[in-house]
């Protein structure tokens, strides 16, 4: 199977490196196009790829088209020529521009194509990250199957309801940004108390993944863990009740909900 990239930005190259480090696309044929060419020719030696002269040279012989280029230019990218190739309906599209839904497509190229629209996040240049899929009524079972296959090689995939994609966007992708904001406040304090910025950067990144994973290996069992950590009178409970006290909740509350608010305001 031919699988084709249209735009090799960060997160296709992180993709197409994925799916190099993957045994199951280990007799795949990896193709691409990107308008920045040392871009393109520095992924081509970095990765599996074979480097094409032009989206259509792309779409014209892959099997699966992937559609990764900003969602502010895919409007002059589908040129008619392109749009042709695509409305066949004999090949599986899957794209990751952000905000453009599956309706959208099935205006500019009809109700005919396979599509499987997908929503990763920056981690997937560490392998970690965390991908929403859902396909149009016109992609089979098994093309789904395909296209998690391909996020599987960059992280964890969940297949989830359209409609929910803006909540996604703000768990997934948009909290990272939130999350580093924490951890360098807690650096912060760690400079303060003595430490070097590096030094309390790494112990704060540290304490982040820790709890992270072991959230993870022992069953999501969150508030019992909490309560684990906090013993009667101690230092760990003050500070749970000074964060309540100032409002962390509410702040991480009304942060996420901000981000669902304007990516639903963008899809309009």
């Amino acid at each position: 199977m031919i699988y084709g990239f249209i735009g090799l930005g960060n997160m296709a190259s992180a993709i197409v490196q994925g799916m190099t480090r993957s045994e199951y696309f280990r007799k795949a044929t990896l193709v691409g196009f990107d308008a920045d060419t040392a871009k393109m020719q520095a992924l081509a030696k970095q990765a599996d790829l074979k480097p094409l002269a032009s989206p259509v040279a792309v779409a014209q012989v892959a099997d699966v088209v992937v559609l990764a280029v900003k969602p502010q230019i895919l409007s002059s990218v589908l040129d008619e020529e392109l749009k042709a190739i695509l409305q066949g309906g004999e090949k599986l599209i899957v794209s990751i521009a952000a905000g453009k839904k599956i309706a959208w497509y099935e205006e500019i190229l009809g109700k005919n194509i396979a599509l499987v629209r997908v929503m990763p996040n920056l981690a997937a240049k560490v392998g970690a990250a965390c991908s929403a899929l859902c396909k149009n009524e016109k992609a089979s079972k098994l093309q789904l199957e395909i296209a998690q296959k391909i996020f599987a090689s960059i992280g964890t995939t969940h297949v989830i309801e359209e409609k929910l994609f803006s909540a996604f966007t703000a768990l997934s992708g948009s909290s990272g940004a939130i999350t580093l904001m924490y951890i360098n406040a807690m650096a912060t304090i760690g400079v303060n108390a003595g430490f070097t910025k590096d030094t309390a950067l790494l112990i704060a990144n540290e304490a982040v993944m820790g709890s992270s994973k072991l959230l993870s290996e022992t069953g999501n069992r969150l508030m019992e863990l909490q309560d684990a950590i906090c013993s009667p009178a101690g230092t760990t409970i003050a500070g749970v009740l000074a964060a309540k006290k100032l409002g962390l909740e509410s702040i991480i509350l009304q942060s996420i909900q901000a981000i669902i608010d304007k990516d639903i305001d963008m899809a309009k």
